[in-house]
């Protein structure tokens, strides 16, 4: 397995990956009101496009030679968003995102496709990605 932690204090795994759901990962107590004025900030800032969903983030990560086991629960996203404007909670909460790669064949040559991120995103506005990308919401989540 290859695991490299030093981009963005992401981890990039070429291995087996679980992810284990559990709904007191995180024990946030900080007033909401505080989260919402942030929220409606950014939404003032990037206008209504910005979407409140449930995302899944990682707080305790373990690893062996075959394995990563990310344990971790569904945050709304206004969290995530006041935690990276302000810092404001003490836990480690890493929101987990997914690249695909997509290859088409054009005329014979082989290109792989890249989408450029809208001007208005929160994360990494304007920036190139794979496609696809995207982060966990509760439509992954299974009995698995």
């Amino acid at each position: 397995m290859i695991i490299d932690k030093t981009f963005k204090g992401g981890i990039f795994a070429k291995g087996n990956v679980r992810l284990i759901y559990d709904k007191n990962a995180f024990n946030i107590n900080i007033d909401e009101r505080i989260i919402s004025n942030i929220w409606n900030e950014e939404k003032k800032r990037l206008g209504d496009g910005l979407f409140d969903g449930q995302l899944f983030c990682g707080g305790k990560i373990e690893y062996d030679d075959s394995n990563i086991l990310i344990y971790g629960s569904f945050l709304p996203y206004r969290y995530i968003v006041a935690r990276m404007r302000k810092g404001i909670f003490k836990e480690d909460i890493l929101p987990l995102g997914v690249s695909g790669i997509t290859i088409t064949n054009e005329n014979g040559k082989k290109f792989v496709v890249f989408a450029k991120r809208a001007a208005n995103s929160f994360l990494d506005a304007g920036l190139i990605e794979l496609v696809p990308s995207g982060g966990i919401d509760r439509e992954c989540l299974n009995d698995d």
